[in-house]
């Protein structure tokens, strides 16, 4: 299973094992983090929520489930209206996933893409210790893969209990 944590992004793990077929995200600069954190948090409270969401240029309905692969400082600039000056990703080498579901409150986010199916598996984590109001969200998910020639074919939300 996956080990990098969106919401925070930790980065990988090294004691995990990562079967050949999963490509995870790369391990990003802070700059790329911050930019993140402050302008598409995994949540947003509800009276921003509509404020986070006008700052990204979403294909169709704003609040439907989307996900945009972005491979070039003009499509990232593209997708932010907002403010912020967007951090530097190299995309001669990466790509960035960048999403927006509708959830039950989760911990965290994590991603992974399956080689073999060609499938984005966007894993919503809730901590068996946490307790969860009955709330649909709206979550976002970010990730820097390495460099991805074909678009995931579809997006599959899987929740993961720890």
């Amino acid at each position: 299973m996956l080990m990098c944590i969106v919401s925070g992004f930790a980065g990988c793990s090294s004691d995990d094992t990562v079967p050949e077929n999963i490509i995870v995200p790369n391990s990003v600069d802070k700059s790329v983090k911050d930019f993140f954190e402050t302008e598409l948090p995994i949540y947003s409270p509800l009276q921003h929520t509509e404020e986070v969401r006008n700052a990204f240029a979403w294909n169709g309905d704003p609040y439907s489930e989307s996900f945009t692969l972005i491979n070039s400082m003009e499509e990232f600039q593209a997708l932010y209206r907002g403010q912020k000056q967007l951090p530097q990703i190299d995309f001669s080498s990466q790509t960035l996933v960048v999403g927006w579901l509708q959830s039950d409150p989760v911990s965290g986010v994590e991603l992974e893409i399956d080689k073999n199916t060609n499938e984005l598996n966007v894993y919503m984590i809730r901590l068996k210790s946490n307790v969860y109001a009955v709330v649909v969200k709206s979550i976002a998910y970010w990730g820097v893969f390495p460099k991805l020639k074909t678009e995931p074919r579809q997006v599959n939300t899987i929740l993961v209990w720890r």
